[in-house]
C-alpha cells in the first residue's frame, strides 16, 4: 500500500490567513509524560516546569533539585508515559552554568519490572546552557530515569535546570510538508502551488502520491516518484513539487 502524504491546512481570503506546516517528527515527548523527581528537597518549585516548554534564559533556572553535598547517589528525575515509546536523546537546558549543573548520570528505562542500566554519559560541557544526549540506540519504554547524578564544578550541592527535553526517535513512513514555496502572496486569479515534501522517518520512501483538497473537494493526486533519504541520511530528505494550478476568487475563504 503507498503511504498516504500528510498535507497542510490553508485558510485564505485574497491573502494568507493561516498556515499549518509540519517541521520535525522528531517531536520532545517529555510534555506527555508525569514527571518527578527525588532529592534532599525540590525548593517548593513545580517539578511540571521541566517539562512546560517554556525554556527560559540562560543563568535563569525554574526547578531545582535539592541534594546533599556531595550526592549521595539516591537522586533521580524520572518521566512516565501511559505507553511505550521510541526514545533517542535527551536535551537538557541548564539553569546556570557557575554551578549547580548537571554533568553527568545514568540512563535507566523501565524493562516491564524493574529499572535497567543503558547508558551512562559524562563530561556535559558546563560552558553550555544546552547539551544534548544522544543515546547509542532507540529505547523503546514507558518510563525514563535519570540516576546518579554527577555535579560540575562550582556548588556540587544541588542542580539547577529551565527545561528538559526527551526527542522521540523518527518513525517509519513519516511524510510532511515543510514548506509553501508558491505563493508567497495569496491575490485573486490563477495561482501555481509549490511546496516542498520532506521525508521526517527513519526509512526512505518514494512512489507515493500527494492528496489535496481545495474546500473538501479533491483535486489531481501528484504522483512523487522519486527517493526521499531517511532522517540524517546521505541523500536529500525533500524535494519541491507543483502540485498545480487554482483559480482563487476574491473575498472568499479557501480550505486546502
Amino acid at each position: 500500500m503507498k503511504p498516504y502524504l500528510q498535507f497542510v491546512k490553508i485558510i485564505i481570503c485574497a491573502v494568507l490567513i493561516f498556515t499549518s506546516l509540519k517541521v520535525n517528527s522528531q517531536s520532545n515527548i517529555a510534555p506527555q509524560a508525569t514527571v518527578s523527581a527525588f532529592g534532599y528537597n525540590l525548593m517548593g518549585t513545580d517539578w511540571n516546569q521541566i517539562k512546560d516548554q517554556n525554556l527560559g534564559n540562560c543563568e535563569t533556572f525554574q526547578c531545582k533539585l535539592f541534594t546533599t553535598n556531595p550526592t549521595n547517589g539516591l537522586e533521580y528525575m524520572q518521566w512516565q508515559w501511559p505507553i511505550s515509546r521510541q526514545i533517542r536523546q535527551i536535551i537538557i537546558h541548564h539553569g546556570q552554568t557557575t554551578g549547580n549543573f548537571l554533568t553527568g548520570g545514568t540512563v535507566q528505562f523501565w524493562n516491564g519490572s524493574s529499572y535497567v542500566n543503558y547508558f551512562t554519559f559524562s563530561n556535559l560541557n558546563q560552558s553550555n546552557c544546552v547539551n544534548t544526549i544522544t543515546l547509542p540506540n532507540n529505547i523503546n519504554t514507558s518510563r525514563l530515569r535519570i540516576v546518579n547524578l554527577v555535579p560540575g564544578v562550582g556548588f556540587q550541592g544541588d542542580f539547577t535546570f529551565r527545561e528538559i527535553e526527551i526527542i522521540q526517535s523518527p518513525l517509519p513512513n513519516d511524510i510532511g510538508i515543510s514548506s509553501i514555496d508558491t505563493p508567497t502572496t495569496f491575490t485573486p486569479g490563477i495561482q501555481n502551488f509549490k511546496v516542498t515534501v520532506n521525508n521526517f522517518g527513519s526509512n526512505q520512501i518514494s512512489n507515493f502520491n500527494i492528496n489535496w483538497q481545495v474546500n473538501g473537494v479533491l483535486q489531481t493526486p501528484i504522483p512523487f516518484n522519486l527517493l526521499l533519504d531517511s532522517l540524517g541520511g546521505n541523500l536529500s530528505t525533500n524535494q519541491s513539487v507543483s502540485l498545480g494550478n487554482f483559480m482563487f476568487s476574491n473575498n472568499k475563504a479557501y480550505t486546502i
